[in-house]
C-alpha cells in the first residue's frame, strides 16, 4: 500500500488549495482507508460529501426583502427567494418573518423567480408562513414560479390553499393583484 501511494500529490501544499470540506474529506477518507476498510472509507466519504453538500446548498439559499427597490406601496412587502428551498434551508422564512406578527404587512408578495427547486420542508415553510398570514387576516402571493416549483406546489394542494388568483405569471402581476386586495379591504 506504501508503493502504490501517490504521495507527492498529499503534500501540505496541494491540499491547502483544496476548500476546507474538500480536505476534509480526503484526509478522512484516506485516513480510514488506512485504519480500517476500503469499503468503510468510501460510505464515510460519501456521507461527508452529502453533508457538506447540504451545508453549501443551505448557505447559497437566501431570503431577502427588496420591498424598499420594487414598489413604494404601504402595507406591500416583496421578498425574492435565491436558491432551493429545501430542510437544510426553509427555516430562514421563519426567521426572516420573527416573532413579531403585529407587523405583518397587509400583502407578503414571494417573488420566486430565483427559486430554482422545493422539497417537502420547504413546503412546510410556505405553509406555515401562509397559515399566519391567513390568522392575522393578511395575504400571500406568489410570482415568477419556474417548473418544478410550480409542479411541486400544484401537487402538494398548497396553489390552491393560497388560490389560484394569488399565484402571478409576474411581479407586475402581483403588484396588480396587491392592489385589488387592499382595495377590497377599504
Amino acid at each position: 500500500a506504501i508503493n502504490m501511494g501517490v504521495w507527492h500529490e498529499m503534500s501540505l501544499q496541494k491540499l491547502w488549495r483544496f476548500p476546507l470540506a474538500y480536505r476534509i474529506i480526503l484526509l478522512a477518507t484516506f485516513l480510514v482507508t488506512i485504519l480500517f476498510d476500503l469499503t468503510i472509507a468510501v460510505e464515510l466519504g460519501m456521507v461527508l460529501a452529502c453533508f457538506f453538500f447540504i451545508y453549501r446548498l443551505s448557505k447559497l439559499t437566501r431570503i431577502s426583502d427588496v420591498s424598499a427597490k420594487l414598489s413604494s406601496k404601504e402595507n406591500v412587502k416583496i421578498w425574492e427567494v435565491y436558491g432551493v428551498l429545501f430542510f437544510g434551508a426553509s427555516g430562514k422564512i421563519e426567521d426572516l418573518l420573527g416573532n413579531n406578527f403585529a407587523n405583518l404587512p397587509d400583502v407578503l408578495i414571494l417573488n420566486l423567480e430565483r427559486l430554482v427547486q422545493i422539497d417537502t420542508s420547504g413546503l412546510d415553510g410556505l405553509v406555515h408562513l401562509n397559515q399566519k398570514f391567513i390568522n392575522h387576516g393578511k395575504h400571500l402571493l406568489l410570482c415568477n414560479l419556474h417548473q418544478q416549483p410550480r409542479a411541486f406546489l400544484r401537487r402538494a394542494g398548497f396553489i390552491s390553499q393560497v388560490g389560484a388568483a394569488n399565484v402571478c405569471l409576474d411581479l407586475n402581476k402581483a403588484l396588480e393583484r396587491a392592489d385589488i386586495i387592499l382595495e377590497n379591504k377599504k
